[in-house]
């Protein structure tokens, strides 16, 4: 290539750094000479600070690299002179500054400051090195003069910014130098609850080295002092956000030790353990370990004890002192010393306005327990003569807080509170003071009356009633005991026979039975009889003449026994004639076989005449009392309506004594199915009923039992063919259950049971109804279907999946079998099956949306599989005039009212109501169709077509429309409102009757509420708050009862944007399929502003005017719902007598927060309120007036006088 035209421009190119030469050979004046020129390609310059990050108060090197200012062979510097003494800082070229802030933490400006900073000069390593260094000084401190070659306010964390002007390429290049600081290590908590997750903070501003990058640090927490508990767990902790230097993370904690070996990202720990958290700090150098600890939190626990050695249950009196312990670690927060506890405890009376607090003093060194006692005195009534207790001036008589003295009696309930800080948690001891129960006998006297005998349980004394107990007559056993609330479970009575003050001769136990649902009362009988032989824990007490009977009831609070004694009213051991009734019984029992002897025996000591032999026959010389020795046996056949028709057999048994005065006698009879003249009773086939009858000649009773010969039971499927797709109904006929269900009546009976197997398999289980009752007669059914998985026919369906089950392919040519599993003297299982001959056509609804419901303007898919309709193979056919859409309405919940129930095809009900009416709040409104007469408001027919040739399956389209006032019926779509539900049946000819159906509802708007909110939005803290959610499209498993979560947040003050505290809570619906979801709260509060905490079953820390907002949001249904409320302190309202006496005065207190005449409520200095008497509803009005020199806020006091009035007169005149 030759050399360039005249005048051309050339580019040449050159890395930087390079040397450009450009060489002229001047050809004259001679010699030739060649002339040179030389120019560099500019470097970009590069900044460095070591170390980095610096300590405070130290030194750091600046490092520039850049080639251009190595501008001759000296070590040069970056404002070009070789020449120190030649350099003018303040005009150099190419200026490296340091720029620091302009004034410390505490606000004080540095002197002087400028944003340009300082200018330092950097020499060159060496000659041609390109490379130059400054070192610069920085202090934390802010001096009062400026001083050129220090940085000040250099602090921890201080970003110092260096800048260098480049000449070439023009540019400025600038580094940030940070100041180390020492990381801080934050645990979420310094008492962790046992089992809960920690939440863990380190700030480290220097380890947030990229800043477009979210980085990540470790540290570790280690446990246990040994190497059994021994645990250690690295845990990466993440940047909240880009350059934030906040690194956050997660530590969770479980009670379980690990198996050696396992690696978990799980720490284990235990109560009282410590974990010990540690993070290597890098900087500021040297290196060092950062370290927080955190105590694993002890649950408190409260005990209370009436004596130094018996816990509460084992008060034998009532105590002069509770003696109280709380167990918590966490209170040990000096090892060296045993701390006191101030106030540590409340102690209340529940219903009086009473109050104690109570120090603890911790039980030794370094211990968990810190115990305390407080003196208790009972009240003395009426009211000690101090009137109104105000002031009162009887020591130990009025209840006043504070006193040091709780004063409670008997049936009063106690209550031990202890504000547990970690776990934070309230932790209760609630008891009732004991109160003595009462046992009253209802004993025969002998003129055949029954006189009540009431004895007091007192362990000082005995109860004696001097009325007799009757040999063979019931006694009757009433207990009365307060403490036995309503609910308690039954208490029993030990029922001792005693001989001649000698041991026990015959021992029962007496189980009580409530009476009535208030609690405190209970009930018992037990039979009695004469005897000559005791027989303990037969169910009936036996006596003889002058046995003493005492009846034991050991009640627990207070602990004592109550023993109530009475005589026998026999007179000696052979008792005169004509006093005892008699027992029959007859085994079997309620059932026997064909051909079964009968066992027949009477306990009655009447029969007892002979002294010597066992007697078979009664030796009374009048012949009419010779029936009393023998008993009649006789058959009859039961009949519709209860009756039994006598057929003449009787046959009369002969009993004889089992041995000498045993008062009991037994006899065989045996029976014979057939009819005849035997001497064993005749004509006892199945069926039949046989009857021993035995007078009692002591009161001339007739004694009956009656035993039924066994019959089989019979199944079968109805028809002779079932239609495969319709129910199959097994019927079974059972008599024998109905007469025992007579004979033995119980409610815990469980239903009889029939197994149904179809084509496919296994055997499905099922409960069956008696059509009518008393009829023998029992029904079930499950529906068939020819699919071989049934599951698609309930995919809309409003009800638990469950309780449908169904026969899976019952096709034409299949078989479904039946088999009844009964029990009984001739156990047998009976099976019947019944070929399938026609199809019922199933109905399947869909929509294009997944859940199990849809939107009102979705299209629905109705699909009919019927393969009878099915008549031509070739051809894609058609369905008309037998498929009809129903707007079937609400479909309502358990708590809706005017619900009526609609039948299914399997047999089932379905609660709805009717069609176009909406929900107001949570009631259902059924307008003018209650009498159910328009339960189709909205129907439409539809036209199904086979999806393919030959398939049998018919699919139609369904739209529907928002539900609105003008519904028009046969206008191819459906009306669906938030809740409703749209049915489709197909009516089926063949088999004739043949009937499917199918359901989907529409998405619902969900309401939420709280049920002790006023309509003001105000709830009352210190009270429980029940959360209600209703939502129906929540019921996403009808089968079991569902969870949804709200968020719960609480504003301090009703003004606050910002919550105290949020959390999210879990909401349990009340049973399944009802879509009715509710949580109870205790709110709890104070008068001054407190911490606000949140956990699924407390919020505490509220306070006048607090906000409480609840949201839920459905994502399912994209539907929200929200609750707003205030709290305020609750009022209260009191007496400050228990018992008050004709004439005195009635002195009423009102406590409430709200009524404080403070600055915001100067006029606030009396209230009203009314007191009316019980019997004649005389209304007297009573003003209260604020005691303004009370300690407590909105404290008022009212007395209203009263007077002995004979007549009972009404008298308004206060």
């Amino acid at each position: 290539m030759g050399p360039p035209a005249p005048g051309t421009n050339v580019s040449v190119r050159g890395p930087a750094g390079a040397m450009i030469q450009v060489l002229y050979n001047d050809t004259y004046p001679a010699p030739m000479r060649v002339r040179t020129a030389e120019r560099r390609v500019g470097t970009a310059g590069y900044l460095a600070a070591i170390p980095s990050p610096v300590n405070e108060n130290t030194n750091f090197t600046i490092y520039l690299i850049d080639p251009d200012l190595d501008v001759s062979d000296d070590r040069d510097t970056n404002c070009g002179s070789p020449s120190l003494t030649q350099i003018d800082l303040q005009n150099c070229p190419t200026p490296v500054r340091v720029i620091g802030p302009d004034r410390n933490s505490t606000g004080t400006r540095v002197p002087g400051w400028v944003s340009t900073g300082l200018n330092i000069l950097l020499q060159e390593t060496a000659a041609h090195s390109g490379i130059f260094t400054g070192i610069q000084r920085i202090t934390s401190s802010v001096p009062s003069i400026v001083q050129t070659d220090v940085l000040p306010a250099a602090e921890q964390g201080v970003d110092i910014i260096v800048t260098y002007q480049d000449a070439s390429p023009p540019s400025l290049r600038s580094i940030k130098e940070r100041v180390a600081s020492v990381a801080v290590v934050t645990p979420g908590t310094l008492w962790l609850a046992e089992g809960a997750s920690l939440p863990i903070t380190v700030q480290d501003r220097d380890r947030s080295q990229l800043p477009l990058q979210v980085e990540t640090v470790q540290v570790t927490a280690q446990t246990g002092s040994s190497a059994a508990d021994y645990d250690s767990v690295t845990l990466n902790l993440t940047e909240t956000g880009l350059d934030s230097s906040y690194f956050t993370g997660i530590l969770p904690t479980s009670t379980q030790i690990k198996v050696p070996g396992t690696v978990s990202n799980t720490l284990s720990c235990r109560s009282g353990s410590i974990i010990n958290i540690s993070y290597w700090d890098a900087n500021p150098t040297p290196a060092t370990f950062r370290t927080a600890r955190v105590r694993v939190s002890f649950v408190g626990q409260v005990a209370v004890t009436c004596e130094a050695t018996h816990v509460w249950a084992a008060c034998r009196a009532w105590p002069s002192a509770l003696n109280l312990t709380v167990f918590d670690a966490d209170l040990n927060s000096d090892p060296t010393v045993a701390e006191l506890v101030p106030s540590a405890l409340t102690v209340y009376r529940e219903g009086s306005e009473e109050l104690q607090t109570v120090n603890l003093l911790e039980s030794g060194i370094a211990a968990v327990a810190f115990t305390g006692s407080l003196p208790v005195s009972k009240p003395a009534l009426p009211d000690c003569d101090c009137g109104s207790c105000t002031p009162c001036t009887v020591p130990g008589c009025c209840a006043r807080a504070n006193d040091g003295t709780m004063i409670a009696g008997e049936g009063d309930v106690l209550e031990v509170v202890y504000h547990d800080a970690s776990p934070e948690g309230y932790r209760i001891w609630r008891e009732r003071v004991g109160t003595p129960g009462a046992v009253t006998f209802l004993t025969a006297d002998p003129t055949g009356g029954r006189w009540p005998c009431t004895c007091a349980c007192d362990q000082a004394s005995l109860c004696s009633c001097g009325l007799p107990a009757v040999a063979g007559e019931v006694l009757v056993v009433s207990l009365a005991d307060a403490d036995l609330v309503a609910g308690s479970a039954a208490p029993s009575l030990a029922v001792a026979v005693t001989r001649d003050a000698g041991a026990a001769a015959d021992v029962e136990t007496l189980q009580l039975v409530a009476a009535g649902t208030a609690g405190g009362s209970f009930t018992g009988t037990l039979p009695t009889a004469a005897t000559a032989n005791y027989t303990t824990n037969n169910g009936v007490l036996e006596l003889r003449g002058g046995d003493l009977i005492a009846l034991t009831y050991a009640d627990a609070t207070p602990l004592s026994l109550c023993v109530t004694k009475l005589k026998s009213m026999v007179g000696s051991s052979v008792p005169s004639p004509l006093q005892f009734r008699g027992r029959l019984a007859v085994s079997p029992w309620p059932l026997l076989g064909e051909g079964d002897s009968v066992q027949v025996t009477v306990d009655d000591f009447d029969l007892d005449r002979s002294t010597g032999t066992a007697d078979s026959r009664a030796t009374y010389t009048d012949e009419t009392m010779d029936f009393a020795t023998v008993v009649e046996m006789s058959v009859c056949l039961p009949q519709p309506g209860g009756t039994c028709n006598p057929t003449g057999e009787k046959e009369t048994l002969v009993l004889v004594e089992t041995g000498l005065s045993t008062g009991r006698f037994t006899g065989e009879m045996r029976t014979n199915p057939r009819r005849g003249n035997t001497t064993a009773l005749d004509g006892t086939y199945g069926g039949s009923i046989i009857v021993a009858r035995y007078v009692d000649a002591t009161d001339g009773l007739s004694l009956i039992v009656q035993a039924k010969v066994s019959e089989p039971a019979s199944i079968s499927l109805g028809h002779s063919t079932l239609a495969a797709g319709g129910p199959a109904v097994a019927t079974v006929v059972d008599l024998d259950r109905v007469f025992v269900a007579a004979s033995v009546p119980d409610p815990l009976r469980p239903p009889p049971q029939a197994g149904l197997t179809g084509p496919l398999g296994p055997e499905q289980i099922i409960s069956l109804t008696e059509s009518v009752s008393g009829s023998g007669y029992f029904t079930g059914a499950l529906l068939s279907t020819p699919l071989a998985d049934p599951s698609p026919l309930y995919a809309g369906l409003p009800y638990c999946r469950d309780s449908l089950r169904a026969l899976a392919g019952v096709s034409r040519g299949g078989a479904v079998a039946a088999r009844y599993l009964q029990s009984g003297p001739r156990t047998a299982n009976w099976t019947a099956s019944r070929v399938t001959t026609r199809m019922v056509g199933t109905v399947l609804l869909g929509w294009p949306r997944t859940g199990p419901s849809f939107l009102p303007g979705d299209i629905l898919s109705v699909t009919v599989v019927d393969a009878d309709r099915n008549a031509d193979p070739l051809v894609a056919e058609t369905i008309r005039g037998k498929t009809r859409a129903y707007g079937t309405g609400w479909a309502c919940q358990a708590w809706f009212p005017g619900c009526s129930d609609i039948s299914l095809a399997d047999g089932t009900n379905l609660r709805v109501n009717c069609t176009g009416f909406p929900l107001q709040g949570s009631t259902c409104v059924p307008g003018p169709c209650s009498d159910g007469s328009c339960a189709g408001t909205d129907a439409e027919d539809l036209v199904l077509v086979e999806n393919s040739r030959n398939s049998g399956v018919f699919t139609a389209a369904l739209p529907t429309s928002p539900l609105s006032a003008a519904q028009v019926a046969g206008d191819g779509q459906i009306y669906a409102g938030e809740g409703t539900s749209v049915r489709v049946v197909y009516l089926d000819d063949d088999p004739p009757g043949g009937f499917g159906d199918a359901f989907a509802r529409a998405r619902g708007q969900p309401v939420l509420r709280a049920l002790e909110v006023d309509d003001n939005s105000v709830f009352a803290y210190d009270e429980m708050l029940t959360l209600e959610l209703t939502d129906a499209d929540a019921n996403t498993d009808a089968c079991v009862r569902n969870s949804v979560p709200v968020q719960v947040s609480v504003f301090a003050q009703s003004s606050d944007s910002v919550a105290a505290r949020t959390a999210q809570l879990s909401l349990l619906e009340t049973g399944p399929s009802t879509g009715r979801f509710v949580l109870a709260l205790l709110a709890s509060g104070t008068v001054s502003a407190g911490s606000v905490t949140i956990t699924q079953g407390n919020i505490t820390g509220l306070t006048r005017s607090s906000r409480l907002l609840v949201s839920y949001a459905n994502l399912a249904t994209n539907r929200t719902a929200q609750l707003t409320a205030w709290s305020h302190p609750r009022g209260s309202l009191a007496q400050t007598i228990p018992l008050l006496v004709a004439g005195g005065t009635l002195q009423v207190t009102l406590t409430d927060y709200d009524l404080d005449a403070g600055p915001s409520n100067p006029s606030i200095s009396n209230r009203f309120i009314s007191v009316t008497t019980s019997k004649d509803g005389e209304v007297e009005p009573v003003a209260l007036l604020r005691l303004a020199s009370s300690p407590i806020p909105g404290y008022f006091v009212g007395l209203l006088p009263t007077r002995i009035d004979a007549q009972r007169g009404r008298d308004d005149s206060g």
